[in-house]
């Protein structure tokens, strides 16, 4: 029985926010590929929502359409008793992931072919599907943490993650974003609350957090009833190999760097940037993908957020901070949905007129 057989130039597996940023970037650059995903309905199947600072919304404006509700300002707490550090002032906004999700869909099936219902089952010189062959030119993995493209291409795969768990409630009605930056809460990374209209949406991330570890820690809070919302899982992975030979990662499918989650919706939106970017060049120019790996660790400047606050607290140098980091030139990028990183990101006029 003969099987059906395509030629494309870029195969997106995987229908995350990551891999339809990318798929909007390649439409803009004429770079023509096939996005598939083995669910039916991946958008629908999404249950969180996406916690934004104006930076975003300055690189991407159409996001103020998916706002569900906007803030001035969020509080920082830290240390034994969780006293607040400092707020930053500026807006926030807390989207609406499914909406956001179609609309980026909508810009896919107009300039590429989308999928649904289609599994990557093995990999040789093209990809096989339960439905066709695909040969393609490049292969993008945007599959999440568990990165089953990864393992298919015959590149390790890490065992080490990072849990976060979200809850809705409305035994605690906070007014506004707290973030807790605090050991007794979360030891490597932290604990979130963000109040909404009649309640609150509640979430940790930490490595080792389980559900009884979660229930223990938001007793604290006053918190019994609740929903849950979703479980989350990133992985954790030191190594720097992102791109190699014809393949390349994006989003929560490349795991950590440096400690640092590459998860998260402002993180994904540059991230496909720079892979569309070095995509294009592979494919005109013979650009190798493995650069994309030197541009996520050079063009991203990632420092810890709790760590230099807490080396900030030893010198104590607390109420500097912002003035710190405005000295040095450091733009300050907030992605409140998975964590809460420091950017310095060079110019992308100097990247592009590399290509």
């Amino acid at each position: 029985m003969s099987v059906e057989t395509s030629d494309v130039d870029v195969l997106i597996v995987g229908s995350g926010v990551s891999g339809l940023f990318l798929s909007s970037f390649l439409s803009k650059l004429n770079v023509d590929f096939i996005l598939i995903d083995s669910l039916k309905d991946p958008i629908n199947r999404i249950r969180d929502t996406g916690l934004v600072s104006e930076n975003f919304v300055n690189l991407f404006p159409k996001a103020k359409d998916f706002a569900i509700k906007s803030y001035r300002s969020a509080n920082f707490y830290l240390g034994k008793d969780s006293f607040e550090v400092f707020a930053r002032r500026g807006d926030y906004y807390l989207l609406d992931r499914v909406a956001l999700n179609k609309h980026l869909l909508e810009s896919a099936e107009k300039y590429g072919e989308v999928s649904f219902g289609e599994r990557l089952e093995r990999m040789n010189d093209c990809a096989i599907t339960n439905y066709r062959k695909i040969r393609y030119k490049v292969i993008v993995d945007a599959t999440g943490p568990y990165s089953y493209v990864r393992k298919l291409y015959g590149l390790e795969s890490d065992k080490d993650f990072v849990i976060g768990i979200e809850i809705h409630t409305e035994d605690l009605l906070a007014d506004g974003i707290h973030i807790f930056l605090d050991k007794k809460y979360s030891k490597e990374h932290f604990l979130w609350i963000v109040g909404l209209d009649g309640y609150s949406k509640v979430g940790i991330m930490d490595k080792g957090l389980n559900m009884r570890k979660f229930l223990k820690i938001i007793r604290d809070f006053g918190i019994y009833d609740y929903s849950l919302i979703y479980s989350h899982v990133i992985k954790r992975r030191e190594e720097k190999v992102l791109a190699y030979k014809n393949f390349i990662s994006v989003g929560e499918s490349t795991g950590y760097l440096k400690k640092f989650s590459l998860g998260g919706i402002l993180v994904s939106y540059i991230q496909a940037y720079f892979a569309s970017l070095v995509i294009k060049g592979y494919l005109e120019k013979g650009i190798p993908l493995e650069r994309y790996n030197k541009i996520i660790e050079d063009y991203f400047y990632v420092r810890s957020f709790p760590d230099f606050v807490r080396k900030a607290m030893k010198k104590k140098a607390i109420f500097n901070i912002l003035k710190v980091l405005n000295a040095n030139k450091i733009v300050s990028y907030f992605d409140l949905d998975f964590y809460i990183p420091f950017y310095r990101i060079k110019s992308i006029r100097v990247f592009e007129s590399d290509l």
